[in-house]
């Protein structure tokens, strides 16, 4: 058993080393007791005698004071001391000559790419944060397990602090952050600098959500992308209404033929490499498509899937486990609030974005009420974190970052209903019901077909079988005589879009877009407008937003609007696009009461179109409430 002279300043310093030996590696680099197990420092003398032990090591002796300090503390120690063995001998402290060995510093955890697997290995506690970056626990290895993402890595980084990269993390960032070699087929197109980057982007991350702004060219971006990997075979899935321009910018960008399938499966043709269909035909027969295998999956106007728990949503997710590339696309990924791009994250990467109110706890702000919980805002700085956080699998770019193109003048007309107008809306706002000439009653049964009507009756009586009175198409026919062509006039109800081009077609060249026009039929409706062959579209904003291109159009009348904020702005990007080269006329129709308030109906709508989406449900309820009689107050 050896024993110690605590009067002799070598048994000290050795008696000091042996403990200090007995420490886990985990214990000497932390300078703590970790680890009960009866060897070495105890935890309150832990931190102290592990520095004196460094300094022995690094200079080869201690002060007066400290060797004082070490006699009192160290007796305790003796039968432990008695159980191990000497670990440096007197003559070994008193000869050697030590280089000095600086504390190694610890991290806060170590950071590893195996093949699709990022690995998250904490050395702090509690690390539970790492949920939020999409990572989950494997109890196991003790480590946090995630799909490998660049921005996970920055994530942790910003979240943990100082972190071990290993050599293959730091590869995977670098070849992130290296740029594609793009082929002389994208080099020399007319494509813009910024649609070649989106194109890049989709390459290297190879399942994303490009979010370039309507009239930016997320279409020819994608069809490049996709020509430029190795793939056999490519899916587009788009609206009904897009089919045709899909396949038409198809030829026109890399001259490939494409196939449309539609309807049952027993009349799709045969395809070479690119297949295009609507979502619809897309849902009903997955199972088939899924059998094809296809390598490359394009979601167009991807915000139709923000329903988590729609149908062709779970089609979308269920699609993109069997496809190497996944694409979607949407010029407007939310229409509300920023939980409407969990679903799109979802479906591209079901592991990294596994649960919706985690994601909503991050960027959103919710409140719970008698139906629910419910979101009812974007957090202050959730915009500029989310595009941060999502660097690696989110390309947006706004017209304003990359093009000067013209913007729009917007003009709110406040036409005043006549009185006889103004009486079958009076009696629909204070009665929920009005009495026609002809003896019949139009009955409103609750407060969403009272708001129906009343815009129904602030268009034109005659939609409702009233007197054909309407102050705003009276206007809107004057304003053609001096308003710059084309036009597009943009009608809420499929009714007033039937009778104005009957009304209109008497003098110009009308056509109709809405959603009674065949599907196979719109596209050629759109490229005549394009060409100079007609004068007036009459269109539905819910037909017209997606896709299409009306960038000819010189002025937009927007005759009957309804509270959905998606559908207007959607449409209004219709007109400013790539190829929008004169301000386009913007003119909001407002019918106001005789003595011209403007707090009816369209005022309101009107209003609430004013104010961002994201804040237009809160505000909508407020109006409507004064409207109808209500107490809620009025926002400004």
């Amino acid at each position: 058993m050896e024993t110690y002279n605590w009067e002799k300043p070598d048994d000290i310093y050795s008696a000091i080393l042996t403990l200090y030996a007995a420490q886990t590696q985990e214990e000497q680099l932390e300078g703590q007791t970790v680890e009960r197990n009866g060897v070495g420092f105890n935890s309150a003398d832990a931190e102290y005698m592990s520095s004196l032990a460094n300094q022995i090591q690094s200079k080869g002796w201690l002060s007066p004071k400290q060797v004082a300090i070490a006699k009192t503390v160290l007796p305790k120690y003796a039968k432990q001391l008695g159980g191990l063995q000497r670990s440096i001998t007197v003559a070994t402290v008193a000869s050697a000559t030590f280089i000095p060995v600086p504390k190694p510093k610890r991290n806060n955890g170590r950071v590893d790419i195996q093949g699709d697997d990022l690995i998250f290995t904490p050395n702090i506690y509690p690390s539970v944060q790492a949920k939020d970056l999409g990572l989950r626990w494997n109890s196991k290895d003790k480590s946090w397990h995630g799909r490998a993402s660049s921005s996970t890595i920055s994530g942790l980084e910003l979240m943990f602090g100082d972190l071990e990269i290993t050599e293959e993390a730091a590869h995977f960032v670098e070849a992130f952050n290296t740029p594609v070699t793009l082929s002389p087929v994208v080099h020399d197109s007319s494509l813009f600098d910024f649609q070649k980057e989106a194109t890049e982007f989709m390459i290297k991350t190879r399942r994303s959500l490009l979010g370039l702004a309507p009239g930016l060219g997320k279409t020819a971006s994608s069809i490049f992308a996709a020509n430029e990997v190795k793939c056999e075979s490519i899916l587009v899935v788009c609206p009904l209404s897009l089919v045709r321009n899909w396949r038409n910018e198809i030829k026109k960008w890399i001259g490939k033929p494409a196939t449309i399938w539609h309807g049952k499966i027993e009349n799709w043709e045969p395809y070479d490499k690119w297949v295009i269909t609507n979502y619809e035909t897309f849902t009903r027969n997955l199972d088939d498509i899924i059998a094809q295998e296809f390598d490359v999956a394009i979601i167009d106007e991807s915000i139709l899937v923000k329903n988590r728990k729609a149908k062709r949503t779970e089609a979308c997710e269920k699609f993109g486990k069997t496809t190497k590339f996944m694409w979607l696309l949407s010029g407007s990924p939310t229409s509300k609030f920023l939980d409407d791009m969990w679903s799109q994250l979802h479906i591209i990467d079901p592991r990294r974005f596994s649960s919706y109110w985690r994601f909503v706890d991050q960027y959103c702000v919710k409140e719970v009420n008698q139906w629910g919980t419910a979101v009812v805002n974007n957090q202050d700085d959730a915009i500029v974190r989310l595009k941060r956080d999502l660097a690696d699998v989110y390309f947006c770019r706004t017209q304003a970052e990359v093009l000067n193109i013209p913007d729009w003048i917007f003009s709110t007309v406040e036409v005043p209903m006549s009185k006889a107008q103004f009486k079958y809306y009076e009696e629909m706002e204070l009665e929920f019901l009005a009495n026609l000439p002809s003896g019949d009653v139009v009955l409103a049964p609750n407060m969403l077909s009272q708001m129906i009507r009343l815009r129904q009756f602030a268009s034109n009586p005659v939609l409702l079988e009233g007197a054909d009175d309407g102050c705003k198409w009276k206007a809107t026919e004057e304003m053609l005589e001096f308003e710059e062509f084309p036009v597009i006039i943009w009608t809420e109800f499929i009714h007033t879009a039937d009778l104005m081009v009957e009304r209109l077609g008497r003098k110009y060249r009308v056509r109709r877009l809405t959603g009674s026009t065949p599907s196979d039929e719109r596209q050629d409706i759109v490229d005549a407008f394009q060409n100079g062959e007609v004068d007036i579209l009459v269109a539905h904003p819910a037909v017209g937003k997606f896709g299409l291109t009306l960038t000819k159009a010189r002025t937009a009348i927007y005759m009957e609007r309804s509270f959905n904020g998606d559908d207007f702005y959607q449409s209004l990007y219709r007109i400013k696009r790539i190829g929008t080269t004169q301000s386009p006329h913007v003119i909001c129709m407002v019918a106001t009461r005789p003595d011209g308030d403007e707090l009816t109906i369209d005022g309101v709508v009107d209003r609430v179109l004013s104010f961002r989406k994201d804040s237009s449900i809160a505000i909508t309820s407020g109006l409507i409430g004064q409207l109808l009689g209500k107490s809620q107050p009025v926002e400004n």
